[in-house]
């Protein structure tokens, strides 16, 4: 099991107004780990989970297909859990396929245990 999961954050201190008078929002962050992955079909994406897959490729969100992954960091969100991004033509520009899969050759995520 991987220490690093999804866990609601309390934000009842913390309402935030939606612009109307009298009325409050509650935005709940979750825990989550964002990835970079490049799928031979679909392109580089980014993705958030609940907690860091296990293996060394995971199935890429648009299509299905076997990817290889590089961790990017944790952080917070206030969207539903899994998500993902289809990387702008600006981050294409900088290579980003490429960099995943030379950081994920690198770098190969090795499970405890």
């Amino acid at each position: 099991m991987n220490s690093i999961a999804a866990k609601p954050l309390d934000s009842s201190s913390d309402p935030v107004h939606n612009g109307e008078a009298g009325v409050t929002a509650q935005a709940i962050l979750v825990s989550c780990v964002y990835i970079a992955l490049h799928c031979p079909a679909c392109g580089a994406l980014r993705q958030a989970l609940h907690e860091l897959p296990s293996s060394e490729a995971v199935s890429c969100p648009r299509c299905g297909t076997s990817s290889v992954f590089v961790l990017l960091g944790a952080g917070l969100t206030t969207r539903a859990l899994p998500f993902y991004e289809v990387l702008s033509r600006e981050r294409l520009a900088l290579n980003v396929p490429a960099k995943v899969a030379e950081i994920a050759l690198r770098f190969r995520y090795r499970p405890e245990g």
